[in-house]
């Protein structure tokens, strides 16, 4: 997304009141959901004794420390910040754009999930696509910020849930 792009996006959004909220509630309400459903996904495992708890905690915990360091040492400005214009989902944050960690996390958990509940899972990787295209549209995330996070989350989630 250029910055006239960026400008008329969010211009359009701020014109355009009950779509801009309603965008942010079904991105806060994605996110809300499948970072519900994960706990309880694990719990479900813990009680049952299945042996695909520990795989899925780690493998969706060990990814997120290594995806928040690569933020922080990449520390790549946000569309509001290249641009010089607000985003319609106000964040005070500077840098460590890249990549999503909410598109990782949704993906990541997403494919923990698919391997004991493939519904489940799909539902929650549609979910993840929900705030990966919400998060560019409401202005703080470039469309490679999301789909980085998105790739990242897919490869370690598939690498821990069948090869380790």
């Amino acid at each position: 997304m250029n910055r006239e792009r960026y400008k008329k996006t969010m211009e359009w959004l701020i014109a355009h009141k009950r779509f801009t909220k309603t965008a942010i509630f079904t991105e806060k309400l994605c996110e809300l959901a499948v970072y519900t459903i994960y706990p309880v996904f694990l719990l479900y495992l813990a009680v049952k004794g299945d042996e695909y708890f520990l795989r899925s905690a780690l493998t969706c915990s060990i990814p997120f420390v290594l995806v928040s360091v690569l933020r922080k040492l990449l520390n790549a400005k946000r569309p509001y910040e290249v641009y010089g214009i607000s985003a319609v989902m106000k964040k005070d944050k500077k840098g460590s754009s890249m990549p999503s960690r909410h598109v990782f996390s949704a993906s990541i958990i997403a494919v923990s999930i698919f391997f004991v509940f493939p519904v489940l899972g799909i539902i929650c990787g549609l979910l993840a696509l929900i705030i990966a295209v919400e998060r560019v549209l409401l202005g703080v995330h470039f469309i490679r910020d999301v789909l980085v996070g998105a790739v990242i989350g897919i490869v370690f989630g598939l690498a821990g849930s069948i090869l380790f």
